[in-house]
């Protein structure tokens, strides 16, 4: 039997997936769906995030969320950065399920739900909502999609390019780009009908479609090798009593201990897990049977690799290291819990199939095949219980709120100055905890809501097992400033040779602050400003121009990068869409011969 036959069904055919998909997805974000923005940790959404170089690569730090940043500026400029928001959370947990069921679309409806519910009820999920990283969950989502398209082309009934378009969605993030074509890019490649100069071109547009973050990397002058302290306090994180292997097969671990769901802690936890494991033994040959030998091997090598590494950080955090300090893009490594994006996927649809085993030993020994569905549906709310805090916005926690309209303020102001210059933020942390924010920790906004260049603090300060670890942050302007106001000598005429011409300063967030002898000037903002805790100076002395900033020749080959690989990208979805369209109607027609004859 062609095993992507199913796959070739018309839409309906995978309406209660979406559906089901859909209902999770509502349930998980709960309040974070409230008109507003979600702010917490790494997830950062504005009214509207301007372009700037930082966001395509052309800053001096490594290019860690490029191209996403820039993206978002780009779609912010039609719409509502809340929107987008909302739009990108529920379309990339709704993508995840319907891709995972998707996977095994021989199996009966259920088998495809207690998957897609394993995949997108999951603590790797959870924590990554919690954490705020919605561009490596895009990767999650597209992950399962790949996977299907690369085995279309692997046996030619797609053409190479239509793998692109997954591939570069994934690549949003660099992890999540390389992650992804790990898995998809082998078993779309490696045997099979491709002909070798398609195996050659599949493999080029995963390397092109990734170009707009490791072009601006390898170009980058100023970017040294990584802090050591990264590998250790982004290590796998053991959750409760399960140790770090169970914690990695549980797809748990996440390095911040504040982006973790209480339950992950309790002895629900433990036993869930052993359940999980359970059912994904018991339905393991099944799963090798419906992926075919290829996508299974590729998963499997994949989930391996990832786990071993999470373990490998923890119980031999010199060798990781080393790994992650002197491998050449070792650092996209080490925040350990992502390799585990692999391992999720093959953990969800094993759990599927092995439910399907388990109802079909009930229905052989019950000789009852109305019990079916019973059982099925039981499976699959287990997922649901084994995590219940995963509900509501991950327990309550992913909520939505309003800035204050002292932001808008200081953004008109900042965008409206006759100063020249990029704005520094004080006080000096990476963090903040607004009230208005219900006190959550988050990232600054100020980079992402006004609309010039914005330094901050780029060190991470991390409490890793009762010690505070430092990472030293990539940015050298911000170090320079960094230093100048721990040893107190940080002057108007420093600021203005770094290319600064503003500072904003924060007043309720702690941190150090600018020193008296700035002798800064203050900036009208009005008194919706002082009400937001917000204060705006201008630097008294001759601003210059950033000195770490891009050379035309490094913006040029950037930009011109950009706009190659994404005409590229349009030009392959109008391709796949086309395939699509064509493969859809030679079915549709061939039905109809059938019936008629």
């Amino acid at each position: 039997m062609d095993p992507l036959a199913a796959s070739r069904h018309p839409a309906r055919s995978r309406v209660p997936e979406v559906l089901l998909s859909l209902a999770l997805a509502l349930l998980a974000l709960g309040p974070a769906l409230r008109p507003g923005f979600v702010l917490r940790a790494d997830m950062v959404a504005v009214p509207r995030q301007v372009s700037l170089p930082e966001w395509w690569g052309l800053g001096p730090a490594l290019p860690r969320a490029v191209p996403q940043d820039g993206i978002v500026s780009l779609v912010t400029a039609v719409l509502p950065g809340s929107l987008v928001q909302v739009l990108v959370l529920v379309a990339t947990l709704v993508a995840a399920g319907v891709g995972a069921a998707g996977l095994l679309a021989r199996e009966r409806t259920s088998v495809r739900l207690a998957a897609a519910t394993a995949y997108v009820w999951a603590p790797y999920v959870a924590e990554r909502l919690l954490m705020g990283h919605w561009g490596l969950l895009v990767a999650y989502a597209a992950l399962p999609w790949a996977l299907l398209v690369a085995r279309d082309v692997r046996s030619g009934r797609r053409q190479w390019w239509s793998l692109a378009p997954l591939l570069g969605l994934a690549g949003l993030t660099p992890t999540g780009g390389l992650l992804v074509a790990m898995v998809a890019v082998p078993v779309a490649v490696v045997g099979g009908r491709v002909r070798a100069r398609e195996r050659l071109l599949v493999v080029g547009a995963a390397i092109a479609v990734n170009a707009p973050w490791w072009v601006p990397a390898v170009l980058n002058p100023v970017v040294a090798d990584g802090d050591s302290a990264g590998a250790v306090v982004f290590a796998l994180r053991p959750e409760g009593r399960l140790g770090p292997l169970l914690t990695a097969l549980g797809t748990g671990g996440i390095w911040n201990a504040d982006a973790v769901p209480d339950s992950r802690g309790t002895v629900l936890a433990q036993l869930g897990l052993v359940v999980l494991l359970g059912l994904a033994v018991a339905g393991g040959r099944r799963l090798a049977r419906q992926l075919g030998r290829a996508a299974f091997l590729s998963l499997v090598a994949g989930s391996v690799l990832g786990i071993a590494w999470c373990v490998l950080g923890v119980v031999a955090p010199a060798l990781a290291t080393d790994i992650v300090t002197h491998l050449p893009g070792g650092g996209l490594l080490r925040d350990a819990q992502k390799v585990l994006l692999a391992w999720s996927l093959l953990l969800a649809l094993a759990v599927g199939c092995g439910a399907a085993q388990v109802v079909d030993t009930a229905v052989r020994r019950s000789r009852d095949a109305a019990i079916a569905p019973v059982v099925a549906v039981t499976l699959t709310l287990l997922v649901v219980f084994v995590l219940p805090d995963m509900a509501l916005g991950v327990g309550g926690r992913l909520q939505s709120t309003r800035y204050p309209d002292g932001w808008a303020a200081v953004r008109t102001a900042v965008d409206t100055a006759s100063e020249p210059g990029d704005v520094l933020v004080l006080p000096w942390s990476t963090y903040r905890a607004f009230d208005w924010n219900s006190g959550t920790p988050v990232l600054d906004p100020a980079p992402r809501y006004l609309t010039r260049t914005t330094v901050t603090s780029s060190d991470l300060v991390v409490r890793r097992d009762g010690a505070l670890i430092t990472v030293r942050g990539e940015d050298p302007r911000a170090g320079s400033i960094g230093e100048a106001l721990r040893a107190g000598t940080l002057t108007a005429e420093r600021l203005g040779d770094w290319g600064i011409g503003l500072v904003l300063v924060e007043t309720d967030q702690s941190g150090l602050a600018a020193p008296p002898s700035l002798r800064l000037t203050p900036v009208d903002i009005g008194p919706e400003g002082a009400a937001a805790h917000l204060e705006l100076y201008s630097v008294p002395a001759r601003v210059g121009p950033d000195p770490w900033a891009a050379s035309p020749g490094r913006v040029a080959v950037v930009a011109g990068v950009d706009v190659l690989i994404g005409l590229g990208l349009v030009t392959a979805l109008v391709l796949a869409w086309r395939d699509v369209r064509r493969r859809r109607s030679l079915l549709l027609h061939s039905r109809r011969s059938s019936t008629e004859e």
